[in-house]
Parts: structure tokens; sequence; C-alpha cells
């Protein structure tokens, strides 16, 4: 998934950033996407056919921190088959 939005972003006029966030705790977000404007959309990647409140704790972690920045968070579930 992430090489795969990597490759589409080429299309796109706007420069964009990617990254990932771990930090000591162990709390992390999969891919960070981060857009010239300053606007943050983080994905979570779950090998999982469904996901839980629980698989969001990264994305709340940094919704709360980065506050008008954050635009959206989004949990991918990939079933493991």
């Amino acid at each position: 998934m992430v090489n795969e939005l990597l490759r589409q972003s080429c299309v796109i006029d706007e420069p964009l950033v990617f990254s990932h966030f771990r930090d000591r705790s162990g709390v992390e977000v999969a891919l960070i996407i981060e857009p010239a404007e300053g606007t943050v959309v983080c994905i979570e990647v779950k090998s999982a056919r469904s996901t839980t409140p629980v698989d969001a704790k990264g994305l709340r972690f940094l919704r709360d921190c980065l506050g008008d920045r954050f635009s959206c968070g989004v949990i991918n579930a990939l079933p493991a088959d």
C-alpha cells in the first residue's frame, strides 16, 4: 500500500513528505503524509479482517498532538490471506 501511494504521488504537482511515526512508549502510525501547506494525513495499516478502537490509538495520539494540522486519520485493514 505504501509503495502504491508513493508511486501515485508522482502525478501530483504538490510535493508530499512521507514518514512513519513511533514514540518511545510504542505508539505508532504506519504512514504520515504531509503536503506543503502543513496539514497531516495519517494512515494506519492492520493485518486483519476488521479493526477495533485500540487500532486507532496512534491516530488519536497524533490528532491530539497536531491539533488543527491533523487533517484525517484512516485505518486500512488488509486481511492476511
